[in-house]
């Protein structure tokens, strides 16, 4: 088990890239160059706790799953003890630093999410009808609102938009609706437009059952697209299906990537469960789920359409520099922009305020305003809810249920509930683990979640 510990008393403390994050009653350690999040149960987090304010431990004494705790940790380079107490210099998860210069950095814009149509042909019963608030998903989905009628004239000239967009310093460019495939036409030319620019891609949400076979593949196979392809009720019952099927087998046919977002109904009878047992065998992948508000025959579950879901997503930091703009700002809005086809400019489709409108000087004018940069500096611990969560900087988020509505439930993890996070059911790729020291004889000291 590596270097054991053997003087009767010493400190030990987490390495200088390893943090313990803190919630209400919960705890997690983030190994950030590791890429791993560890889950504590409380007895494991009163330890590291005590080891993290130099209090001094008598080895003598510590209980043997407590010192076998340590000597792990210590092999795995998560910490490491020491004669005397010691100082680490790390950044501090709950006050980032921020540097500011006479020249300011320039805006960091990154997506720009594009509305171009209200109109879909799916019909789907959850849609709202006329006369309902306007109803909306995560920003992987379609936007169901009271909109009617085809595109508003504001946002006709694809080009421009497009040549605007880059020449702000966008990176990509997002359409989604309704069914934007709807405006092929208005798809195209913005494609033309995308192809004159080096550094711009566009993703594209879609049911995909607007326009031909053939069309939409060849669009999925330009090397500066991305098909989001959106699935209702898939695996539910014959009859309440609308799945594209043809499109994703030729998708995966054609080696041609994708991903793919469910939406599901009460009224289709499917499940979290049988989506992806249905994707398994379809897709040979796993599905992510957007969340239905209440609505006509939605789910009106926060998360998942079933009693008992099969856990919040966690997610995967790709490097240092990922895992630490998550602690400074909510990376779903940082960079991002909605522009609806009404002209509009909004933070994003879940949240109300509006900068301004394309018609009143185009992007630039409404992205003058400083509340864009006030939602962009926006971070976990700015919501109530977020900031007493051991898991935040893991979870997966969207920035309209954390800050839009502080009514709404973002997941079903309850930070402030007797349950803790090493118990609860999470969605993972393979990262999470849990640690604990009240294990039953026999049990792993530290095994994957």
């Amino acid at each position: 088990m590596g270097d054991e510990i053997r003087n009767p008393e010493r400190y030990f403390r987490l390495s200088a890239d390893c943090f313990l994050v803190e919630g209400a009653h919960d705890a997690a350690l983030y190994d950030v160059f590791g890429k791993r999040l560890f889950l504590l149960d409380e007895e494991s987090h009163r330890l590291l706790r005590q080891c993290e304010e130099n209090v001094q431990l008598d080895w003598e004494y510590l209980p043997k799953r407590t010192v076998e705790l340590l000597q792990w940790m210590q092999t795995e380079g998560l910490g490491f003890a020491e004669e005397a107490p010691a100082f680490i210099d790390r950044f501090m998860t709950h006050c980032p630093v921020t540097l500011r210069g006479i020249v300011q950095k320039p805006p960091d814009f990154r997506q720009l999410d594009l509305s171009i149509s209200s109109e879909c042909g799916n019909g789907c019963p959850f849609c709202p009808a006329t006369g309902e608030d306007e109803q909306w998903q995560t920003c992987i989905t379609c936007l169901r609102g009271t909109e009617t009628g085809r595109r508003a004239r504001p946002l006709d000239d694809a080009t421009r938009l497009v040549e605007e967009a880059a020449e702000l310093g966008f990176t990509r460019i997002h359409l989604r609706g309704g069914d934007p495939l709807r405006e092929w036409d208005w798809v195209q030319t913005a494609l033309r437009a995308v192809e004159r620019q080096e550094n711009l891609l566009m993703l594209v949400t879609t049911p995909g059952t607007s326009r031909s076979l053939d069309e939409t593949v060849q669009l999925g196979a330009h090397p500066r697209v991305y098909l989001n392809v959106v699935l209702i009720n898939p695996g539910a019952a014959e009859g309440a299906q609308r799945v594209p099927l043809d499109l994703l087998h030729a998708l995966k046919r054609e080696r041609i990537g994708f991903s793919v977002t469910a939406l599901l109904s009460e009224a289709s009878g499917a499940t979290a469960k049988s989506v992806e047992g249905w994707a398994a065998e379809t897709l040979g992948r796993k599905p992510r789920f957007a969340a239905i508000r209440r609505g006509g025959a939605a789910s009106p579950g926060a998360y998942f359409p079933e009693q008992n879901p099969s856990g919040r997503m966690l997610s995967r930091w790709r490097d240092a520099d990922d895992f630490f703009s998550r602690i400074k700002r909510c990376t779903c809005l940082h960079g991002r922009v909605q522009l609806n086809s009404d002209g509009s400019v909004q933070p994003c489709q879940g949240i109300g305020l509006k900068y301004g409108t394309w018609q009143q000087g185009g992007l630039a004018e409404g992205l003058r305003n400083e509340a864009v940069y006030d939602w962009w500096e926006r971070d976990k611990n700015s919501s109530s809810a977020c900031r007493q969560c051991a898991v935040r900087y893991a979870c997966m988020e969207c920035a309209a249920v954390v800050f839009g509505d502080s009514t709404k439930r973002f997941c079903s993890f309850d930070p402030n509930g007797e349950k803790r996070a090493a118990e609860y059911p999470w969605q993972h790729d393979g990262f999470v683990y849990r640690i604990k020291t009240t294990r039953k004889e026999g049990d792993a000291l530290c095994q994957r979640v």
